[in-house]
């Protein structure tokens, strides 16, 4: 594993240096981009690190301009890719047994979380920290989501008010 992600990074700066080299034409750089953005989310998913969500161009989606669905479909578009070329690229012996590269992918759960209220001593700031545990690992298994509450009892971003939504996949 170590001489794959190894490699991997090779490659990677490589390819760094031809897109920022600028006389690769339109097509190529955009076939180039792909393919970088591809490799960095297989290995960010080989190295158990978080999954990345783009659109068809592959720009990062913001949270605040997409809709959760759109969020949650991107995710598990990009969750399924990942999976079939992790599965396409194991060798027959590595696979489980009885699994073949259409096997049945290990089960998933998201959380869609919308704070409307949270309560605390008037005239004091808090912060509200949420996050998914593990009990088995006895670990944090997604970042934190953060609120910010003003002490007049509101959240510190107004604009937030109504709107404090998060998916934890």
């Amino acid at each position: 594993r170590y001489r794959q992600v190894k490699r991997m990074m090779q490659e990677l700066m490589e390819q760094r240096s031809q897109l920022l080299s600028g006389t690769l034409p339109k097509d190529q750089l955009l076939r180039l981009r792909k393919e970088v953005t591809g490799k960095m989310d297989y290995g960010n998913k080989i190295l158990a690190l978080d999954l990345v969500v783009r659109d068809e161009d592959e720009n990062i989606l913001d949270p605040d301009r997409t809709s959760v669905i759109s969020l949650f479909q991107a995710q598990r578009r990009a969750a399924q890719t990942l999976t079939q070329r992790i599965q396409e690229e194991m060798s027959p012996q590595q696979r489980a047994p009885g699994h073949g590269t259409h096997g049945a992918a290990s089960p998933s759960h998201n959380l869609y979380l919308c704070v409307r209220n949270f309560v605390c001593h008037i005239g004091e700031e808090a912060q509200l920290f949420m996050a998914l545990y593990d009990p088995g690992e006895q670990r944090i298994i997604s970042e934190n989501y953060v609120i910010r509450w003003a002490s007049t009892g509101v959240p510190q971003d107004i604009e937030l008010l109504n709107n404090l939504k998060v998916v934890f996949t």
